[in-house]
């Protein structure tokens, strides 16, 4: 690749390869001054670097990769096709740019520093604010440097997309760089070590009390759920993918900028969203006892009126829709395949443990509350949709067990689980630490006798693993898809696998990435 840099104006960013050149918008990584974002004075620098180091005929694919990239932006007007497209683009892409090439690249090719404030290892402490997950290693740093230089590759596609939903008037203002950011999701970038250890930092700020958690973000519509990921994804956006990687400026650094740009989201001033929000204070009748109290005076809001309800609901009834907001890649076909063969439904109970994987796949499109009692058709669509994101997106068995019949009735009668399921991996209990950071406090003798705590995540999969394991099921998926789950009886009849612990953990680890 001969260059990739900011041209004019300075709107745009110029690709030139072979004399042939791609034109980016560049105005989402600019203020309203025209100026950079960065504090760094050519974010291209080091992507350009590496790229001309690399042989010619992986240059030649690179570009051709982004000219496809650029013609999908120009040819497309549907927004689901625009992102059933750019995903596996994207993914394809860095499979070009392997982050063990670009990490011995920055190693022992370029002449990127590591701040000499940045501590070799992790000193403990008593101190709360000084723990592993707040703390960056010179390793920890390395990798986030990579991560960055990794991201390099990705700015003219977001800068273009940020310009795309502008134009189309698209996304609100505050889920632009977040459905950048999901861009990646098929990326190895998603789950390398940068990644997690940067999703953990993140989160260890976040107040695990959701109550506490900034009140504008979520009057903007950024759900307490969502907003640990969605502060994430921004950060990734907004700090990494464009920050200073060479340290400039000795009185700052990559994380130093992350910290400050957490702490302002979290700050109870914080006014980006819409404006601040100050505490309901009611004056009326302080002067007169016999007056109502204060607390008297405020009206408690419902937890979901019946008219929220009945608006989810109406939502459900296009299922199309509800499983492209769920999962923007899944082929409709699927989704038409699992209508048809959940309607065996209509007629058997769900159980609880169905009703709890529906919910955690359909959360990002339909409030959970709001699927609690809609009228049955709709419920097996919702059960329809689940299973054919859950399949489209690699977990199968539970694709199988949401739209199963669980045999009740007398157990000598019903092939049920034998209890031996096995624990989470211990790199599985890694990532749920980090992605689910909340510890519930012991609550047996035995723990409260040795200190121990339990993961959030952990509990409710153990719950869930006990709840399935009380039936016998028989799957209702189509008979390819059978053959698939059961591969060795290649029967209806299904017992739950040893593992089923680990899929459970791979699946929480999808909805917290909202990896669908």
């Amino acid at each position: 690749m001969d260059r990739f840099g900011s041209g004019t104006p300075n709107s745009e960013a110029t690709m030139l390869h072979d004399g042939v050149s791609i034109t980016w918008s560049h105005a989402a990584f600019k203020n309203k001054q025209g100026k950079e974002l960065s504090t760094t004075s050519n974010i291209f620098e080091e992507i350009n670097m590496f790229w001309a180091q690399l042989p010619k005929p992986r240059q030649d694919q690179i570009f051709s990769l982004y000219l496809r990239i650029k013609e999908t932006f120009e040819n497309t007007e549907n927004t689901k096709e625009l992102t059933t497209t750019l995903v596996p683009l994207l993914s394809e892409l860095y499979t070009l740019h392997p982050i063990e090439e670009l990490d011995h690249w920055m190693r022992f090719r370029s002449d990127i520093r590591i701040p000499e404030r940045i501590g070799e290892k992790f000193e403990d402490t008593d101190d709360p604010s000084k723990t592993r997950m707040k703390t960056y290693t010179r390793d920890d740093y390395q990798k986030l440097i990579v991560l960055a230089l990794a991201l390099r590759a990705v700015v003219p596609v977001w800068g273009e997309l940020i310009a795309y939903t502008e134009k189309h008037k698209i996304l609100g203002t505050h889920w632009k760089e977040y459905s950048a950011y999901q861009l990646l999701a098929r990326t190895t970038l998603m789950y390398c070590e940068a990644m997690q250890k940067l999703r953990g930092y993140v989160t260890s700020f976040i107040p695990t009390e959701k109550s506490k958690r900034p009140h504008s973000a979520i009057l903007a519509g950024v759900g307490s759920e969502d907003f640990p990921e969605w502060l994430l994804g921004v950060i990734v956006f907004r700090r990494v993918s464009i920050g200073d990687i060479r340290n400039n400026n000795p009185e700052s650094h990559l994380v130093s900028s992350i910290h400050s740009y957490i702490q302002n989201r979290l700050s109870p001033s914080e006014t980006s969203f819409i404006g601040p929000v100050r505490e309901k204070v009611n004056r009326r009748g302080e002067e007169d006892e016999n007056k109502i109290s204060r607390l008297e005076g405020y009206k408690i809001r419902e937890e979901q009126s019946g008219g929220d309800i009945a608006m989810i609901v109406r939502g459900v009834e296009d299922p199309y829709v509800v499983a492209r907001h769920v999962s923007a890649t899944v082929p409709l076909e699927l989704v038409e395949q699992a209508l048809a063969s959940t309607q065996v439904l209509m007629n058997v109970p769900i159980q609880e443990p169905q009703t709890k994987i529906m919910q955690y796949v359909l959360e990002a499109a339909i409030q959970p509350l709001g699927l609690q009692n809609p009228e049955k058709p709709l419920f097996v669509k919702c059960i329809a949709v689940a299973q054919a994101v859950l399949w489209h997106n690699g977990h199968r068995e539970l694709a199988g067990l949401v739209s199963a019949k669980a045999e009740v009735g007398d157990a000598d009668q019903i092939e049920v689980g034998m209890g031996g399921h096995g624990r989470i991996s211990k790199e599985l209990v890694e990532q749920l630490n980090i992605h689910y950071p909340f510890q519930l406090r012991p609550s047996s003798k035995s723990q409260k006798e040795t200190g121990r705590t339990q993961n959030v995540a952990t509990v409710n999969i153990d719950w869930l693993t006990k709840q399935l394991d009380q039936f016998g099921w028989t799957l209702t998926l189509p008979v390819g898809m059978v053959r698939q789950v059961n591969p060795e009886t290649n029967t209806r009849r299904y017992v739950l696998p040893t593992d089923i612990r680990n899929k459970l953990a791979l699946f929480a680890i999808a909805v917290a990435t909202r990896s669908f």
